[in-house]
């Protein structure tokens, strides 16, 4: 195994690290020369309309390089906070939106629909039958709003398409539309 893996992977104690780098440092001083001293830096600066060589170093130090300071803990916890807070609030706009949405809808009343609601039929099933027929927006979200009124009777309604909750509300409220034409007859003797 290298000594890079063992580094990497801890095989090797600090002082045996110490030791081989030490004689590293041994071999290459006895094996090699000493290395050139670099060239000094141009005093002349080049003429306005020549730009610079490309191996000539901007700074007098070539391997100087600067790093950004690291934002502090409290102010990456603070951005990380505005984020978070940011998205939750735009989520929950988002679904205070949508749901308003469906309680009124936008936009005016459409025409006219005949809606018959059976005999026995809970508010969940209003709720279906009135969505169905696109009176109002969302059978889900009328469910939850007319939870707890009812019951409504069973028969013929007249609707709007496009209706607001509570205006489709009143209407149930309002009770069955009498059609004209109908006529009840009553036996004798139930009087």
């Amino acid at each position: 195994m290298g000594g890079y893996w063992k580094k990497l992977l801890g095989f090797e104690s600090f002082e045996e690290e110490q030791a081989s780098q030490q004689a590293a440092q041994a071999s290459q001083q006895s094996v090699q020369p000493p290395a050139p001293a670099r060239p000094p830096l141009p005093t002349q600066s080049p003429a306005p309309d020549q730009p610079p060589a490309l191996h000539e170093p901007r700074h007098p130090n070539e391997s100087w390089v600067r790093f950004r300071r690291p934002w502090p803990l409290a102010a990456r916890l603070v951005l990380i906070a505005v984020v978070i807070f940011g998205l939750l609030g735009g989520a929950a706009f988002a679904a205070y939106s949508w749901v308003r949405s469906q309680i009124d809808p936008p936009g005016s009343p459409g025409r006219e629909v005949l809606v018959a609601i059976p005999q026995g039929a809970s508010t969940n099933d209003i709720a279906r039958i009135l969505a169905d027929e696109d009176v109002v927006a969302n059978a889900l979200v009328t469910r939850f709003a007319w939870r707890g009124d009812g019951p409504y009777q069973a028969g013929d309604y007249q609707f709007n398409r496009n209706m607001s909750l509570s205006e489709a509300e009143a209407v149930l409220a309002a009770g069955p539309l009498v059609l004209p034409g109908k006529s009840v007859t009553l036996p004798e003797g139930l009087w």
